[in-house]
């Protein structure tokens, strides 16, 4: 039956000690504060005491970090109640029993401090190993906790099957292991013999692996190794398998794209949607319809770069997944780009030639590159000299100057290429009388060649 307590202290009194308790019972606890005039304080937080030995710990785990250590955790035990307070453990043991023997007690943790809820044990390498946990106090020790396991020996060897699929792919499956931490899938061309390819690193428990990059109708080689914190198991047996010769074209890439593209190069990318192509070849084509081989590339490569254009070209492209296939592969979608002309630009210099009123004059404005297509000259700014004209097709400044000066104005060239504004150059013509003597070169009909190159190297301007 229930009974209630009341105890008094003095004021200023913050520690009581009870002495008249009974082992095997539950007391709870709370304060009141009061004072002379007969006032009293709401009652405190309701605290829970056991007053016997403490529960059986638990979420006992043991982790293997090294050969020789192992890393034990637990929860700390504590109370129900009307709040939650660190139960009446005054330490917890540990005993530990070594390859199927009995358990004995740890010796640097028996016990170990009350609240402690991990411990470092050090063990020797290849070994098997079970702990539990008991927490104990003045008046008595816990029922020890569940065992838990713990090895320091590297896995055993697991066994390997594998079977090729109709669609190239090689299925791998082996025996699970205990003890594992995870396996490790390799494969190799020449059963071994040099440094193998690891396909796969998987955690413990996955005991299946798909291979979908094997190449078609080539023989592999496989292996697993099972690991964990101590190292490698054996290796599991080799198993050779050939995979199978495909029966349709590899899936098409999607979405080509072209890149950078300069006057001789453009740089494409797709996105590969196969899984047992051995590569991809990248044709071109200069009228959309006969294509040739640009160049290929191997598994998993989604971008190349052609190269050896001509400049100012019209090209299309498209890209296949190769994988052996005897039939017509499966081409993406293609991709027209036209490849860059050389840079327009006006290489006449200024000062132009001068000239002499009433005496005839000629100048050739020169330029090259662009596409030579649509080739037109104009003044942007300023004005030519009086009775003087720019063709605008051939560039020839022509007429007979009328008035004396130094004209400034700006000569601008475009082309298909290069619409307006085009390219600018800002020129000056000095015109004088004849009774100054002047005249240099541009009298007598001086004139001068305007040369330009288009795509193939040739002149596509005539003699003005």
């Amino acid at each position: 039956m229930a009974s209630t307590s009341q105890f008094t202290v003095g004021p200023n009194i913050v520690t009581y000690t009870d002495t008249n308790v009974t082992a095997g019972l539950t007391y709870f606890y709370r304060i009141v504060a009061f004072s002379s005039t007969g006032g009293a304080s709401t009652p405190s937080n309701i605290l829970e005491i056991n007053i016997g030995a403490p529960q059986v710990p638990e979420g006992l785990s043991a982790s293997v970090t090294s050969a020789t250590t192992v890393v034990l955790s637990w929860t700390d035990i504590v109370t129900p109640g009307t709040e939650v307070y660190p139960n009446n453990e005054s330490g917890y043991i540990l005993e530990r029993a070594d390859n199927g023997g009995a358990f004995v007690a740890i010796a640097t943790a028996n016990p170990t401090a009350a609240n402690v809820v991990t411990f470092t044990d050090t063990v020797a390498a290849g070994g098997e190993y079970l702990y539990h946990i008991a927490a104990t106090n003045a008046l008595g020790t816990s029922a020890f906790s569940a065992d838990v396991a713990a090895s320091t020996s590297p896995p055993v060897a697991t066994v390997l099957t594998a079977t090729a699929q109709a669609d190239g792919s090689i299925d791998l499956s082996w025996t699970n292991v205990a003890n594992e931490t995870g396996y490790r899938v390799e494969r190799s061309l020449d059963n071994f013999a040099t440094a193998p390819q690891v396909l796969a690193t998987l955690d413990a428990e996955i005991i299946a692996f798909i291979d979908s990059a094997a190449l078609p109708a080539t023989e592999y080689w496989y292996r697993v190794f099972a690991f964990n914190a101590i190292g490698d198991s054996v290796s599991s047996n080799v198993v050779s398998v050939t995979s199978a010769t495909p029966t349709a074209a590899a899936t098409a890439p999607l979405n080509l794209a072209a890149g950078t593209i300069t006057q001789t190069t453009v740089v494409l990318t797709w996105e590969d949607q196969s899984f047992n192509e051995t590569g991809f070849v990248i044709e071109q084509s200069l009228n959309g319809t006969d294509f040739t081989t640009a160049g290929t590339v191997g598994i998993n490569v989604e971008t190349f770069t052609v190269t050896g254009l001509t400049i100012n070209t019209q090209y299309t492209f498209r890209v296949s997944a190769d994988n052996g296939f005897a039939g017509a592969l499966l081409p993406s979608n293609t991709v027209t780009v036209t490849t860059l002309a050389p840079a327009l630009v006006i290489t006449t210099s200024s000062p132009l030639a001068s000239g002499v009123t009433g005496t005839a004059y000629t100048q050739t404005l020169m330029a090259t590159g662009g596409s030579g297509v649509d080739v037109a000259w104009a003044v942007s700014a300023g004005a030519l000299p009086d009775g003087l004209t720019l063709n605008p097709v051939t560039g020839v400044i022509s007429g007979t100057p009328t008035t004396a000066n130094t004209f400034n104005f700006t000569v601008m060239v475009t082309d298909s290429l290069n619409p307006a504004p085009g390219v600018t150059m800002a020129f000056s013509i000095t015109i004088s009388s004849p009774s100054s003597g002047g005249g240099g070169g541009g009298g007598g009909g001086f004139g001068s060649q305007l040369v330009g190159i288009n795509l193939s190297g040739t002149s596509p301007f005539m003699d003005g």
